[in-house]
């Protein structure tokens, strides 16, 4: 097969880290495949490692049984064209024993081996979601109950902003961020600056710049579709003599162009930014409680 540069340079570089990053169907397992059959053959010493002693981490089953078989198929191929070559006999009988699996069950493994070191007894297994899921509910009702106790000011700002009956929303958004948090690599450092990142002024924190960026988006997507309205009550109502729709609809527009234009000109005050959308309810209001009369 004819490798590209990049693929190549993944295949044989040694002695030091490498990370491959690449689109689906790309070929990265072919690739890892090709740069474990080369280590396999490897005709020097230092380089060559039996194929019991390799550790191959996949994401799935599917992947780690897709990698062994094609692995075993590429030695067999080898074998076609060495028939005399004990070595790779001998790791094609050794890839048996070769750790490609999952990265849990890699440490399930390497637990299990080693019981005794670590003080764990042998009637050990792993959590099943469900009970991984009791259990972390369980320890997020706990951290609630003290933060109720200890915390009380923080935890009534909470409950008003997400809560309306229950804890529920809260335990969800806890168990939500310690979910992610466990996905953040070095997250340590990164909840340190996101915390730095708090301490500052609203005004100035990357959150409030990317609120008023999501507000600003929302206030066009409202002026198009106002104005798509408009253009629809001018066509459905053309024919009636007394078309109320359209008026009311084209101050909708002007409302919300008034918004989206103190928002394009980041006016910092929120008032001033609800100004047009206060004053057209209030205007609204009073037309209607004057037609409801008549």
């Amino acid at each position: 097969m004819a490798w590209t540069e990049q693929q190549s340079e993944a295949i044989t570089t040694r002695d030091c880290g490498l990370i491959v990053s690449a689109a689906a169907g790309s070929g990265k397992t072919s690739v890892l495949v090709e740069r474990l059959l080369r280590i396999l053959e490897d005709e020097t010493p230092e380089h060559r490692v039996p194929a019991d002693r390799m550790i191959v981490v996949t994401f799935t089953n599917d992947a780690a049984a897709e990698m062994r078989s094609r692995l075993y198929q590429a030695l067999d191929d080898q074998l076609q064209k060495q028939p005399e070559n004990q070595w790779l006999y001998q790791q094609q009988v050794r890839l048996q024993n070769a750790h490609i699996c999952t990265i849990s069950s890699f440490c399930f493994d390497l637990i299990r081996d080693n019981l005794t070191e670590q003080g764990i007894t042998a009637g050990f297994r792993i959590l099943n979601e469900t009970e991984a899921k009791l259990i972390a509910s369980k320890a997020a009702d706990t951290v609630l109950n003290r933060w109720h106790a200890e915390r009380q000011e923080e935890m009534q700002l909470l409950w008003n902003c997400f809560c309306e009956k229950n804890d529920k929303p809260l335990e969800e958004l806890l168990l939500e961020l310690h979910s992610f948090l466990g996905s953040v690599p070095f997250r340590e450092q990164w909840t340190k600056q996101v915390l730095e990142e708090l301490n500052q002024p609203l005004s100035d924190s990357a959150y409030h710049r990317a609120f008023l960026a999501q507000l600003e988006r929302r206030a066009e997507t409202a002026v198009r579709l106002a104005n798509e309205a408009a253009d629809l009550a001018a066509v459905v109502y053309d024919s009636v003599p007394d078309n109320n729709v359209l008026p009311w609809v084209e101050t909708d527009v002007r409302c919300l162009e008034k918004v989206l234009q103190m928002l394009r000109q980041q006016e910092p005050d929120a008032e001033k930014i609800l100004a047009p959308i206060q004053e057209k309810k209030t205007r609204t209001g009073v037309i209607f409680h004057v037609r409801k009369r008549q």
